[in-house]
């Protein structure tokens, strides 16, 4: 089933492409029970319309409605180089935030002839997966270090592998519905699965509750104040990616003692 919605997506992205449509959700991916958005793009050549107020949909990857806004019948145009966004809480029809898993979301529109037209399919993730702070403390002294936790209750006993990088774009794509936000640089490289000295529990396997510590040693080096880096993980299964995690941003302070530990 999930080849096929692949497939359908595959089409869908052709779609749009050629009709200069583009359908962008974020965040990607996405925790659970947290809002989305949809940039849906006209760049045909000229006005398109939508059939309703809230012409849009959100599908299982086997195509089974999760949730569908109430709109008003009323058609709405879209101009040429104009974007619209709508937006989506993370829950189902019945309030529910919905589980981990691959959605499409679904956007219905007219040409500007006002014929309906295949709708537009953008699939996304949404995950379990989080990098967390001690004390949500965001910007740590250089003369601490980051104290970081991976959480994937969903993984728990898993293995996991972590990274770091200087940005979540552009991200490594692993498919039309899949994709690590990080970008494939010189830290990546570095930190990726490291034990040590910088990067501390990188690798390993998540706890019974799907939790797992990690640390950030930052260098002595006074011109990296300032900097900011992301750091996410993907926990594995029988060889394949399970979770994806969403990421986290870290910025480097100034020496700024005490420092805080959580463990």
């Amino acid at each position: 089933m999930l080849k096929t919605t692949l497939a359908v997506l595959a089409l869908s992205c052709a779609l749009a492409h050629a009709q200069g449509i583009t359908s962008t959700v974020g965040p990607r991916p996405g925790l659970t029970g947290n809002p989305f958005s949809n940039g849906f793009c006209n760049n045909t050549g000229g006005t398109i319309f939508f059939p309703s107020s809230a012409p849009w949909t959100i599908r299982d990857q086997a195509g089974g409605l999760v949730f569908g806004p109430i709109g008003l019948p009323v058609v709405q145009q879209l101009g040429n180089g104009l974007c619209r966004t709508f937006q989506w809480d993370g829950r189902n029809s019945g309030g529910q935030p919905v589980p981990p898993g691959l959605y499409l979301w679904e956007v219905h529109w007219l040409d500007a002839q006002m014929n309906p037209q295949p709708p537009i399919r953008t699939c996304f993730e949404i995950t379990d997966a989080f990098v967390s702070i001690c004390a949500n403390r965001t910007t740590v002294p250089i003369s601490c270090s980051a104290q970081l936790t991976f959480h994937s209750p969903l993984s728990a006993g898993l293995a996991y592998v972590a990274a770091s990088a200087l940005s979540t774009a552009p991200p490594i794509v692993l498919s039309a519905c899949r994709e690590v936000p990080l970008a494939l640089d010189g830290l990546l490289l570095i930190s990726l699965c490291s034990s040590g000295p910088i990067f501390v529990g990188y690798c390993g396997v998540l706890d019974s509750s799907g939790n797992a510590p990690a640390e950030v040693r930052f260098p002595n080096d006074f011109r990296l104040i300032g900097v900011g880096f992301e750091t996410s993980f993907v926990t594995v299964n029988g060889g394949s990616i399970q979770s994806i995690a969403v990421p986290l941003r870290v910025t480097i302070g100034t020496p700024s003692p005490p420092c805080v530990f959580c463990r």
